[in-house]
């Protein structure tokens, strides 16, 4: 501790005694913080006892609190234990904050800057144990670069780790943390776990099949299954399985389309590591699809605005990785459709429908073309056609049963009310359910008579050999038939379609 900080705290004491308070010491906490990837001889420990002698040295310091915080970055200024220190700072409880060094209490400039901003404007004192800056401009000078100098340690090691794990993405490496339910690491490997994968694969087939979260949850359990923690699937958890593309195969580091978590430095503009069959697959793609289909469908099949249908809606991404849905947009003198992003943080690519749809059609006519000469080959294509069938429809079918169990449950509580306020409630219900049942049973009639068709037509027009692109466009059944039998994937990244298929064999 020098003479003029010593000063500083004599006119401080003073200043706030001459204000009317009655205190004989000023108020003083100790702030002090490890990283993962700090010094050991900066343990913990060794910083509260190195400030504590500092206070014990000086009278008119009084010790209030310590605050502590393991495993938290300096770069952000968003830490529990040093929020909470500052708001004691911004209340006036805490007038003299004690750290072992700079670097513990930021090592980024712009947050450096704020936090004394606030002891300058709360007439707080900032101590270093092990440093000391002169209020001359050779001392802040001093005191700016020796805060630049952390920032840059900071991010210099952030810089080698995220090369690190880029280096371990392109050998298909796992990159720490925990594996995902399904899998286990050998040897830096994704190996199948052979407790864990069935329950995935019976969740994603389940689901396909239009089965909800909630009694999916139910059935793991009952069937054994439960999380690593030994509890019950959660809905929240298994919809974030649902979501995991690995689970097709797919090796994936550094998604541009997920959710980056906060305070993570130096992540901007790093590579993303997407390799297809690169791990064991858990989910067969078709399934996969379906399930990614109906995860992104609610609300998306048609337009909002228009009756217009998007065949597309379930196979088209984007080049953030989002699906894209149908949009309608009023011109001068006409409507234009098109397939748009929707990404929240910004992404607003769009393509024609006309221009994405024509493409994905060429592709699919040549294909037809070449493949659908062979009787035998159009046989075998029927028959996955009323299978795709029988899944959709199954689909309703199950959502009709549960409406029937409900329904039934309601009329046995009918029969049990005695109050005409509760039997007011449960009708009403009632009436609910039957609605629901109607609309439910009428789109299971619809989509049988529409299948049907679908059928037909596509087996006309296989046997016809030739097909042209403008034929796809214009036959909106024969158009969804042959997605859902040869497509998996469509991409429009830069302005270029490109198409994956099923694999035929």
């Amino acid at each position: 501790m020098t003479n003029n900080q010593i000063l500083k705290i004599d006119k401080l004491l003073h200043d706030m005694v001459r204000r009317g308070e009655k205190i004989t010491a000023l108020p003083t906490a100790i702030y002090a913080r490890k990283s993962t990837k700090d010094e050991s001889n900066l343990s913990i420990p060794v910083q509260i006892e190195t400030c504590e002698r500092i206070i014990n040295s000086i009278p008119k310091l009084s010790l209030k609190g310590t605050y502590s915080e393991d495993k938290r970055s300096g770069y952000f200024i968003e830490r529990p234990e040093f929020n909470k220190l500052l708001e004691e700072v911004k209340n006036g409880r805490i007038k003299v904050v004690i750290a072992y060094s700079l670097d513990r209490i930021s090592r980024n400039v712009e947050n450096y800057a704020e936090i004394r901003r606030i002891f300058e404007q709360s007439n707080a004192l900032l101590i270093y144990a092990t440093q000391t800056f002169d209020e001359t401009a050779d001392g802040r000078c001093y005191q700016n670069i020796t805060s630049a100098e952390s920032q840059k340690v900071s991010e210099l090691a952030s810089e080698k780790a995220i090369r690190g794990h880029a280096e371990q993405a392109s050998l298909l490496m796992f990159n720490g943390g925990n594996a995902p339910y399904g899998y286990t690491i050998v040897k830096g490997k994704y190996v199948e776990e052979p407790k864990e994968s069935p329950a995935v694969r019976l969740l994603f087939s389940n689901y396909a099949m239009g089965v909800s979260l909630n009694d999916i949850a139910d059935k793991l359990y009952n069937s054994g299954y439960a999380t690593r923690a030994g509890k019950k699937f959660s809905q929240s958890t298994l919809y974030n399985m649902l979501r995991n593309e690995r689970y097709s195969g797919t090796y994936l580091y550094n998604d541009k389309t997920a959710r980056k978590r906060k305070n993570r430095v130096a992540w901007t503009d790093n590579e993303e590591f997407r390799f297809k069959d690169a791990i064991p697959a858990l989910v067969d793609k078709r399934t996969y699809q379906k399930v990614r289909m109906l995860l992104q469908s609610y609300g998306y099949s048609k337009s909002k605005k228009s009756k217009n249908l998007y065949p597309l809606v379930g196979y088209l991404y984007c080049s953030c990785g989002q699906m894209m849905h149908g949009e309608c947009a009023n011109g001068r003198n006409k409507k234009y459709f098109y397939y748009s992003c929707k990404r929240k943080d910004g992404c607003d690519s769009s393509v024609s429908q006309d221009k994405i749809e024509k493409a994905v059609a060429e592709v699919l006519s040549t294909l037809v073309n070449k493949l659908m000469r062979n009787r035998r080959v159009v046989d075998k294509v029927l028959l996955k056609v009323i299978e795709n069938n029988k899944n959709e429809i199954a689909i309703l079918n199950n959502k009709l049963k549960f409406i029937n169990a409900e329904i039934e449950n309601a009329v046995s509580a009918l029969g049990k009310a005695s109050s005409n306020l509760v039997i007011d409630a449960v009708n009403s219900k009632i009436e609910g359910l039957d609605d629901q049942k109607r609309i439910i049973s009428a789109k299971i009639e619809d989509l049988k008579v529409f299948l049907n068709d679908a059928k037909k037509i596509t087996k006309q027009e296989l046997l016809k050999g030739t097909i042209t692109s403008d034929e796809i466009i214009n036959n909106v059944p024969l158009f969804e038939s042959l997605l859902n039998l040869f497509v998996i994937r469509v991409e429009y990244v830069n302005g270029k379609v490109s198409v994956e298929l099923q694999d035929l064999h």
